[in-house]
């Protein structure tokens, strides 16, 4: 398996969280310490890789180039997912997790052309009505909108921060809960 399909496969996994949730196989307290648990282990885990302490043996070959001397996805995905549990409901935080665990990777199948300055926009607007789909099944219609349109924002342009380019793991969850809790005002001002 190609290592972007392995990266996606992983990224997938990360459903079964929220999916357990909404089975009623697991409480939210559970969900908010797994994903707190997993953002621990991954600042150790890039502490120890970026400090060339650690290599990460297999696993190396799921970073991209630009995530060999920065933060890796995996720490962004789960730097993101734990500011979501924590901070939102989980009629709101479910749906954010789930664009990034779901959307993200699929979306991903479309285009995996590194770090163009802006994705075609095609694959937005896919990213946009996958982001929207699985957001309504939680959320009003409004609320759906603003969260896809969030998600969109997120995967649209990775950001470079002191020479680093930033994985839209970190920002996808928080824009989309952010999108859903302006269009839950905008609906609740209307």
């Amino acid at each position: 398996m190609h290592p972007e399909e392995q990266r996606r496969l992983v990224h997938c996994s990360g459903a079964l969280v929220p999916l357990g949730y909404l089975l009623g196989m697991i409480s939210w307290r559970t969900v908010q310490l797994l994903f707190a648990v997993c953002s621990l282990c991954a600042l150790c885990l890039e502490w120890a890789r970026l400090s060339e302490q650690l290599e990460l043996g297999p696993f190396a070959s799921m970073l991209r180039e630009y995530e060999r001397d920065g933060p890796a996805g995996y720490l962004l995905y789960f730097l993101g997912t734990v500011v979501v549990v924590w901070t939102v409901s989980p009629t709101i935080a479910v749906p954010s997790l789930l664009v990034l665990m779901v959307a993200d990777p699929l979306i991903g199948v479309l285009y995996s052309g590194g770090t163009p300055p802006s994705k075609p926009a095609h694959v937005l607007a896919a990213m946009f009505v996958v982001s929207w789909l699985l957001a309504i099944a939680f959320v009003g219609p409004v609320a759906a909108i603003c969260g896809a349109i969030g998600a969109t924002i997120a995967d649209g342009k990775k950001p470079i921060v002191f020479g680093h380019v930033i994985d839209d793991n970190l920002s996808i969850p928080p824009l989309v809960a952010l999108g859903i809790l302006l269009g839950d005002a905008v609906t609740i001002l209307v």
